[in-house]
């Protein structure tokens, strides 16, 4: 199935919908990170000094676990029964509108975008935070009324979605920037410094053709820990061994920044999101609460909330220390059950730490391959041999390589010289999304084949579906792939909520890989659809 990118289909509907949507909102694009910078913009803002918090909404996409995750009220998913009932005004709508013409339907992201603004206007929130879904100008979300934007923002842009919006970064940049509002402010957010000035110039041509103003982001940098500030830091963050008791994860990044329109001093908070990346987005969030205490002369915002009086410090601090974003760099501690660890049957399954991250192109890998760089260098133990096993999937897509996805990710094999690195990867399907029937997975046995390249290796097959691969210069690793019963093979597409068996078996095998008392890393990634999966394992745990 095809995206067929185009406005005019909800353009034509909107006037017959039940609600006609008046929420002030922000709008925010970008390749990578804007679901970050949605999640921290919502998270400072529902810390506001208001003496009645405000109401606020988020829409992101792709949804994470369930299609009701996509749409928070409060940071709380909405009701089933009230996604359902607003998706089926929409669905009525579009039907009666349909009639007597030959006018093609609403395609599944704009019911479900249309679907949510209808709820965020039922509950009438105070501000509604919402996510492009992929570009901006033809993106479903920007039928948003420009009468209710009050602020748009881009995040960093990269080479992604080539066969929909163009093979070039800045033909990229300013299909994103097409969500850019006539006397509104468009925070451009940090760039890769190889492709900064043609982001910028892109940018800058198609905001200021809209009537809208680019403006800078917060710099950010990061700071010393104060324990006054952040309390009492962990020490000695060690990731290894599963069944060792007291696992933490990684301690989150202390940072310091100034917005005068707020404060004339500086301002510390500790940002719980992983990675350096991650101060990035800040500023981008930090930019788009700057442009909520626009100046004298600035235009009328489309809101009576006074966000100058609303905006302090100390909210903002406890806004940024309480943000969460699941499935982006996040830790958790998987127990695999007995069943599950095939090649290891003797050893008992020991809870293990997993890393979980949404990395899908060539630039969210780098940042995950360098993630797990620090990370694998910031670990107490002076010398030391780490197995680090990565359970994988990628989706086909258009113009996006699968090979230049992968290679930053098995960068971290040969990178470090204090760490004996030990690669595993374990090449799995996901289940398909619902509501997008265009979205499948890359075969295991392709992936496979993928990572062999990525490498330079050849691989001998052994049993289990695991492979000895050998390369140059004395590297080696193992690759696991599904082996498929005959009952099984009919059912290697996975529907969603479907419990991901291929997944739960490349855990077990995680479990079982390096000697016992080694340290690991399991890393789960390639995919949010992937991600999401092993959520629902997770639940049932």
């Amino acid at each position: 199935m095809s995206i067929d990118l185009s406005l005019s289909r909800l353009s034509n509907l909107l006037p017959h919908l039940p609600l006609q949507y008046t929420r002030p909102t922000i709008h925010i694009a970008g390749t990578n990170g804007k679901g970050s910078v949605s999640a921290l913009v919502s998270s400072i803002l529902s810390h506001t000094s208001a003496q009645k918090p405000l109401s606020i909404g988020c829409f992101n996409s792709p949804h994470l676990v369930d299609v009701t995750d996509c749409i928070l009220i409060n940071e709380s998913p909405i009701a089933q029964d009230e996604y359902l009932a607003a998706r089926a005004s929409v669905l009525q709508a579009d039907e009666e509108q349909a009639k007597g013409t030959s006018s093609s339907r609403l395609t599944p992201f704009e019911v479900l975008t249309l679907t949510a603004l209808q709820l965020l206007e039922r509950a009438q929130v105070d501000v509604a935070v919402i996510e492009v879904g992929m570009g901006g100008r033809l993106d479903a979300t920007n039928v948003t009324p420009s009468s209710c934007i009050l602020v748009s923002a881009l995040t960093s842009v990269a080479l992604d979605h080539t066969g929909f919006l163009g093979t070039t970064i800045g033909a990229i940049a300013e299909q994103k920037a097409g969500i850019a509002r006539d006397g509104r402010a468009f925070v451009l957010g940090p760039q890769a410094e190889s492709s900064r000035r043609e982001v910028e110039e892109a940018v800058e041509r198609t905001v200021r053709a809209a009537g809208g103003v680019v403006v800078p982001y917060v710099g950010v940098r990061e700071r010393e820990w104060e324990c006054d500030i952040d309390g009492v830091k962990d020490e000695g963050f060690e990731f290894g061994i599963g069944e060792k008791s007291g696992w933490k994860p990684p301690s989150g990044i202390p940072v310091e920044f100034t917005i005068p329109a707020v404060s004339n001093g500086r301002i510390s908070a500790l940002l719980p999101l992983q990675g350096a990346h991650q101060i990035e987005n800040l500023s981008t969030a930090l930019g788009i609460i700057r442009s909520l205490v626009p100046p004298p002369h600035a235009a009328s915002l489309p809101s009576s909330l006074d966000f100058k009086a609303l905006l302090s410090p100390q909210s903002i601090q406890n806004g940024i220390a309480n943000v969460r974003w699941r499935g982006r760099l996040s830790w958790h501690l998987y127990a695999p059950s007995p069943s599950s660890s095939p090649s290891e049957p003797h050893r008992p399954p020991f809870p293990f730490p997993v890393l979980v991250d949404g990395a899908h192109n060539a630039a969210s890998s780098q940042t995950l391959g360098s993630y797990i760089s620090q990370t694998l260098s910031s670990d107490s133990t002076p010398t030391r041999k780490v197995n680090l096993t990565y359970i994988l999937a990628l989706s086909h897509s258009p113009g996006k390589s699968p090979l230049d996805t992968l290679k930053p990710l098995l960068a971290p094999a040969t990178a470090l010289k204090e760490v004996e690195v030990n690669v595993s990867v374990a090449c799995v399907p996901f289940s398909k999304p619902s509501g997008m029937p265009w979205v499948s997975c890359v075969p295991p046995s392709d992936l496979a084949a993928v990572v062999r390249k990525a490498v330079g290796m050849s691989s001998t097959i052994t049993s289990n579906g695991e492979e000895n691969v050998c390369g140059p210069a004395d590297t080696s690793l193992r690759i696991w792939t599904p082996s498929y019963s005959e009952s099984e093979k009919a059912g290697v597409t996975l529907e969603e909520g479907q419990r991901n068996v291929w997944l739960e078996r490349a855990l077990g095998w995680a479990a079982g890989v390096g000697e016992e008392g080694e340290q690991r890393l399991v890393v789960v990634a390639g995919s949010l659809y992937l991600v999401a999966d092993f959520y629902r394992l997770l639940e049932t745990k």
